[in-house]
C-alpha cells in the first residue's frame, strides 16, 4: 500500500514481469469499463449497449491493447540524439531497462499506470477516473527526472473510440461495416470532436438518423493538434511529420494530440483527456460553449466531481 495525492492506493510494482490480468474499475454513477493491465479496455454507460470502447471478452480486450483504448509515443530530443518511446507497449521490448507499476486506489474507482524510462529520465504517468457529467477522465503527467533539459514531441490520446448507435451485437459481428458509417469531426475553435455515424445501421429502407454522438477533449495542452484517426502513427514513430485532421469518415475513430513540450530538469507537463458517449447536440453544443468562453469554470467544475 502507499500514499499518492493524499490518497491510499494498494501498489503492484514491476507489473510488467505478470501476465496481462483484468481489472474491474467502479463508479460511483453509471460507469463501467473493465480493464486489462497492459492497458487494453471496454468502457460505457449503464449497459453493454452503450459502449464508448468495444465491448469483447477479456481475451480480447487484453489483446487489442494496441489499438484501442490509450495510446502514447514520445520522440524525445537528448544530447543531439532522438529517441522513440512507447510507454505500455510491448511493440519494442527490450530497447530500454523500464519499470512498470499499477495502483489501483483502495476504493476501486481509480487506476494509475506508471512507467519510468531510466535511459531518457523519464516518467510518465496516467489515471483513469470517472466524472458524473464529464464521463471517462484520464490524467497524464509527463516528468523529467534527468538532470538536463529534454525535448519531447509526443502523439498522446485514444484509439477505437465507438459512436453512438453500435451495439454489442453490431460490435461483434459487424465491425468492418460499422466502420464504413462512421464519422469524426472536430470543432476547431474548442478542440472537441464529435464521433457519430452517417445513419443508424439497419437493413430496412427506413429512415434512421443517428442524433446522439460520442465526444473527446481535452484540457493542458492548448497547442495541439488534434488528429481523429490512428492512420499517421507510423508516421510519426518513424520520424515524419504528421497534421492535424477535422474530418475523418470510414474509420475507427480516435482522439489523438501531437504537440511538442520542452521540460528542464525537474519540470512536468499535465494533460487531461475527457471521453464520454450518448450525447445530444444541446449537450454538445453547451460543452463546447464552455470550452470556449468558460474554461476555467469548466475545470473547476471537472476538479470538484473528480474529488
Amino acid at each position: 500500500f502507499i500514499e499518492r495525492n493524499g490518497a491510499r492506493y494498494y501498489r503492484i510494482a514491476h507489473v510488467d514481469q505478470m501476465p496481462p490480468f483484468f481489472i474491474s474499475l467502479v463508479s460511483h454513477a453509471e460507469h463501467w469499463m473493465f480493464i486489462a493491465s497492459n492497458g487494453g479496455l471496454t468502457a460505457g454507460r449503464e449497459k453493454e449497449d452503450h459502449a464508448v470502447f468495444p465491448y469483447y471478452t477479456d481475451d480480447k480486450i487484453i489483446q487489442s491493447a494496441a489499438y484501442t483504448g490509450p495510446l502514447s509515443v514520445f520522440r524525445v530530443e537528448k544530447a543531439g540524439k532522438t529517441y522513440l518511446w512507447t510507454p505500455f507497449s510491448d511493440r519494442y521490448k527490450g530497447v530500454y531497462p523500464i519499470e512498470r507499476h499499477l495502483c489501483k486506489s483502495v476504493w476501486g474507482n481509480e487506476l494509475i499506470f506508471e512507467e519510468y524510462n531510466p535511459v531518457l529520465g523519464l516518467r510518465f504517468t496516467y489515471s483513469w477516473r470517472f466524472s458524473a457529467s464529464y464521463g471517462f477522465v484520464r490524467s497524464c503527467e509527463l516528468r523529467n527526472e534527468s538532470s538536463e533539459k529534454l525535448s519531447v514531441e509526443l502523439l498522446d490520446g485514444l484509439q477505437n473510440i465507438l459512436p453512438y448507435g453500435i451495439d454489442a451485437n453490431l460490435q461483434n459481428i459487424r465491425s468492418n461495416l460499422a466502420n464504413a458509417y462512421k464519422r469524426s469531426e472536430l470543432h476547431s475553435a474548442s478542440k472537441l470532436a464529435v464521433y457519430a455515424l452517417s445513419a443508424i445501421i439497419v437493413d430496412r429502407a427506413v429512415p434512421a438518423e443517428a442524433l446522439k454522438a460520442s465526444i473527446a477533449w481535452s484540457s493542458g495542452l492548448s497547442d495541439a493538434q488534434v488528429l481523429l484517426s490512428s492512420d499517421q502513427l507510423e508516421t510519426f514513430t518513424s520520424g515524419g511529420s504528421v497534421v492535424g485532421e477535422a474530418d475523418k469518415k470510414g474509420v475507427a475513430c480516435a482522439f489523438l494530440l501531437h504537440t511538442t513540450r520542452h521540460l528542464d530538469a525537474g519540470d512536468q507537463a499535465n494533460w487531461q483527456i475527457c471521453v464520454d458517449g450518448h450525447k445530444t447536440q444541446p449537450q454538445i453544443v453547451d460543452l463546447i460553449d464552455a470550452l470556449m468562453h468558460k474554461p476555467e469554470d469548466l475545470m473547476a467544475s471537472l476538479a470538484q466531481e473528480l474529488a
